[in-house]
């Protein structure tokens, strides 16, 4: 490998220039690259939610939900503000009833628009922006809600949010690169050398087509948490040929030939835990792991080809600004560990088994949508709205339309639970009654018996337009019930037998909060249960070759899972529900990215076994790996944590907080747990190690 490293050192200056291009170009396509915030767009396309949403596309266009309400208003009123809204561009159904309780009461109305594009295109937005100018430029008090504003609100919040994590992010690597270092300008090196791996990660993205938000937003702070210990091994490792008097060209093309064992080794267990995510059946898991897969391995290639040349080129500011560096009492940890190896190790697997009882008890929410302070005055008003749209044949008699009706008339008396959750309906007939009576009022009272039949007969031509395609009609439907829990999904169960009666099962369709949620919960279950087996088997197979033992392998995913456990427990011990998709990423995350610093201390101890005993080994293996385990530990520990505490997303925030909690827990099992585990297992380690003779 030595060959590698006086390749890159030899020819720097052209891969100064590779990388230069390639960053140059990154940089052009990197304002290019689109976000998607439609989660439903990666359901799987076999989910009756998926095929509901491709015949709504297919036949009428995609439609979001904006629901007002207005305060201090009259009925009158409130009707002639629904028909102002209705004349507005994008909006193409609105429905209000002065007569019902669930729109208008309390002098208040609640006027519920269904508008043009889904919930987060430019469409719906361009919609929400007019509603919301209309009322106040007319001077109502209102308040807004719905899919097509809670869209609106997320795509304008996220962006900011991202860049203020970023820039407290990277001062706070900075702050840990600087009290670890052995020169103040050792985060001049790590910063240049990561930036110009992620950037140019973030603009290869353009070429996927399109990322998600989700991956869009975490995808540079993941990778300057994971990828850091690259940088800090390999200028550990020059350092060390620097200090024994290796000219600096020898020493850095020293540095990449001993490097390169270990941040493969790294880097694969990282991988492995990302690609473990593309197996998922909701797409968004290929999204992330396919774009973080990719920037761990630019970041690798950025390690081994970049950094070489710049540690020769910066040299000599890095000697120039050199320090003493920080005791962090890798001696004295060993010698404490080793003095508690029959106490601390029962005390900490007890408190792994724990962990691992508690969060199986966990409880997993899967919607993303956060309670607004304008949807808290309007359910403080009315009660709580939810849509949901019925894809069924295409009626063309009455007595289809009569069976539409039959079914809401089922839905008025059915339970969830002690409640009935049915509020309303946008059937055929329901609305064509509903929008001649509104039509007919505007008219003197002497004319509306003459012109009745008239206008219903423009309005029955206007409703089939909206709620009849070329193949399916669709009805509009208004629950009072939670976007996710068992009771609501059991009466999804219910109405999908009530409508497989009236139209045979497979002919029909939900879309909806609740029905999304509904078909992910399905699929959790299966989607944990492959995520979880490929990233396990996939590290021990890695670590069994890396080490060329049985034993070991098993041991570093133990101490791991124990940390993926702790961090996970702590939501049962808040009651805190984790969002189902966060779980899954985080947990590949974590058990990829944070099984590097035992692979790390492994490497060490077994290294120095051959030719030291147990507790100098261990002294030396904890000494020499303590600054890039603390450095890369702590940096993916406070990133979690800033991201969570920042974060609006539930996806996001959720994701950060998982990380931090579990790479907190990682680092304090990796230092106490695993070197007590190395000497209590010595033995057993080497008889079950290929070509492993330790010293007596």
């Amino acid at each position: 490998m030595e060959k590698l490293g006086r390749f890159t050192v030899k020819y720097r200056y052209a891969l100064f220039g590779v990388f230069a291009a390639m960053l140059a170009v990154s940089l052009i396509l990197l304002p290019k690259v689109s976000a998607n915030y439609d989660i439903a767009s990666y359901l799987p396309p076999d989910m009756e939610t998926r095929q509901a949403l491709t015949v709504i596309e297919k036949e009428w266009g995609m439609n979001s939900f904006v629901n007002v309400m207005v305060k201090d208003v009259s009925a009158s009123e409130a009707q002639s503000l629904s028909e102002r809204l209705k004349a507005l561009p994008n909006v193409s159904l609105v429905s209000f009833d002065a007569n019902d309780k669930n729109s208008y009461k309390d002098n208040c109305a609640l006027i519920k628009l269904t508008v043009e594009g889904g919930d987060f295109s430019n469409t719906a937005q361009k919609a929400v922006q007019e509603v919301e100018s209309l009322l106040a430029k007319e001077g109502y008090q209102s308040y807004t809600s719905g899919s097509a504003v809670d869209g609106t609100r997320m795509q304008n919040g996220i962006g900011g949010e991202m860049t203020l994590i970023m820039i407290i992010s990277v001062l706070v690597v900075v702050a840990i690169l600087l009290a670890t270092s052995r020169s103040w300008f050792e985060p001049v090196i790590f910063l240049l050398v990561v930036g110009v791996a992620i950037l140019i990660n973030l603009g290869t993205n353009y070429f996927l087509g399109e990322i998600s938000y989700i991956t869009k937003s975490v995808a540079a702070i993941l990778q300057l948490a994971l990828a850091m210990d690259y940088s800090i091994v390999l200028l550990h490792n020059f350092d060390s040929f620097a200090e024994k008097g290796e000219p600096v060209k020898n020493a850095a093309a020293k540095a990449v030939a001993v490097s390169v064992k270990p941040i493969i080794s790294s880097s694969l267990t990282t991988v492995a835990g990302l690609v473990a995510l593309m197996f998922m059946s909701f797409g968004i898991g290929l999204d992330i792991g396919l774009v973080m897969s990719k920037g761990i391995i630019i970041s690798m290639l950025t390690v081994f080809f970049l950094m070489p040349g710049l540690i020769v080129l910066l040299n000599k500011p890095l000697l120039k600004l050199r320090h003493r560096p920080l005791p962090l009492g890798g001696d004295k940890l060993a010698t404490g560990v080793v003095k508690a190896r029959y106490v601390l190790p029962v005390l900490l697997i007890a408190l792994i088994a724990t962990g691992a009882v508690l969060q199986s008890f966990n409880t997993y929410s899967f919607t993303e949508s956060q309670p607004s302070e304008e949807l808290e005055q309007i359910e403080a008003v009315f009660a709580p709205d939810s849509n949901m749209i019925v894809i069924i044949p295409k009626a063309e008699t009455e007595a289809d339309y009569a069976k539409q009706d039959a079914f809401t008339e089922k839905l008025s008396s059915l339970k969830m639970g002690e409640q009935i959750p049915f509020k309303s309906a946008q059937t055929y007939n329901s609305a064509v009654e509903k929008a001649t009576q509104s039509v007919l009022e505007t008219l003197p009272a002497f004319w509306r018996p003459i012109m009745e039949e008239q206008v219903r007969a423009e309005v029955k031509a206007q409703v089939g337009e909206l709620l009849n395609g070329e193949e399916h009609s669709r009805m509009i439907l208004s629950f009072d019930m939670p976007e996710a829990s068992d009771a609501a999904f059991a009466y999804i169960d219910e109405m999908k037998a009530e409508l497989n009666a009236l139209y045979g099962e497979g002919n029909t369709f939900i879309a909806g909060g609740v029905m999304s949620n509904y078909d992910i919960s399905k699929s959790f279950g299966g989607d944990l249960l492959v995520t979880n087996l490929i990233t396990v088997f996939s590290i021990l197979l890695i670590i069994g070759l890396t080490f060329r033992s049985f034993s070991l392998p098993v041991v570093l995913v133990l101490i791991i899972q124990g940390a993926v456990y702790a961090a996970m427990s702590v939501s049962f011990l808040m009651s805190k529900p984790i969002f189902f998709m966060s779980y899954l990423i985080a947990s590949a995350i974590l058990m990829g990215a944070t099984i590097d610093y035992a692979i790390l201390i492994t490497e060490h101890y077994t290294k120095m076994r051959k030719t030291a005993g147990k507790l100098e080994s261990l002294k030396a293996a904890l000494s020499s790996s303590m600054p890039t385990v603390l450095t890369s530990g702590l940096i993916l520990t406070i990133a979690g944590f800033i991201v969570g505490g920042i974060s609006s997303s539930a996806a996001i925030s959720t994701i950060g907080m998982l990380l931090g909690r579990g790479a907190l827990a990682a680092i304090v099992l990796v230092l106490v747990l695993l070197p007590e585990l190395l000497y209590l297992l010595d033995k057993v380690i080497q008889k079950t190690s290929f070509g492993t003779r330790f010293k007596e």
